[in-house]
C-alpha cells in the first residue's frame, strides 16, 4: 500500500512540475496557504485549463477538481474562474513573494 501511495504522490509531483513550469508555485502555495494539489489545480485554473484537463493531467477525478477548485475560491475570496484568473494572473503575483 505504501508503494502505491508513493507512486501516485510521485505521478502527482511529476504533473504538478509539468504545469507549473516556469511559474511561482511554491510561492503560491505558501503565500495563500493552499495545499499541494490545491496549488497545482490553481496553476491549471490560472493557465485556463478545464476541470477535466486538469484532472488527467494529475490522475484525479474531474469532480474532485471541481470541489478543490469551490474550496480554492472560497478561500482566495473569489467568485469563481474569471475572478481568479484577473486576480491571480502571472502579473500579479511578485516574483519574490
Amino acid at each position: 500500500m505504501a508503494i502505491c501511495a508513493l507512486l501516485s504522490l510521485d505521478k502527482h509531483k511529476s504533473a504538478a512540475q509539468n504545469m507549473a513550469s516556469g511559474s511561482n508555485h511554491q510561492v503560491i502555495s505558501g503565500k495563500l496557504n493552499l495545499t499541494a494539489s490545491q496549488t497545482t489545480i490553481l496553476e491549471g485554473i490560472r493557465h485556463v485549463h478545464t476541470n477535466s484537463t486538469i484532472a488527467l493531467d494529475i490522475r484525479y477525478s474531474e469532480s474532485l477538481i471541481r470541489q478543490e477548485a469551490i474550496d480554492i475560491f472560497k478561500k482566495l475570496g473569489v467568485s469563481g474562474r474569471k475572478a481568479l484568473i484577473s486576480k491571480f494572473s502571472d502579473e500579479n503575483i511578485p516574483a519574490n513573494a
